[in-house]
């Protein structure tokens, strides 16, 4: 009994397969934009910070909404499926 693992192609969408192969990159560039626009206009995000719901921060759950959202977009369900390994 042999474990064997055959996964198709990703067929997700350009965007998508772009924002992942450079996610480190965007997420550092992110955080040093939120760094410098924190330093540079200061006056907005005392009340952005304000902004929850069930102690959760509202600007923060939209931003990681439209984070996953390229990657949800291209989702292929069948690949899901096919991807864990199976016994032979």
């Amino acid at each position: 009994m042999t474990l064997r693992s055959e996964c198709p192609p990703a067929r997700g969408s350009a965007l998508a397969r772009h924002l992942e192969r450079y996610l480190t990159l965007w997420v550092a560039l992110c955080i040093l934009t939120g760094i410098v626009l924190g330093r540079l206009l200061p006056a907005p995000f005392p009340a952005l910070g304000r902004m929850t719901v069930a102690e959760v921060n509202i600007p923060v759950a939209v931003l990681i909404w439209l984070m996953i959202v390229p990657f949800r977009s291209g989702w292929d369900h069948e690949f899901e499926s096919t991807s864990l390994p199976r016994r032979v």
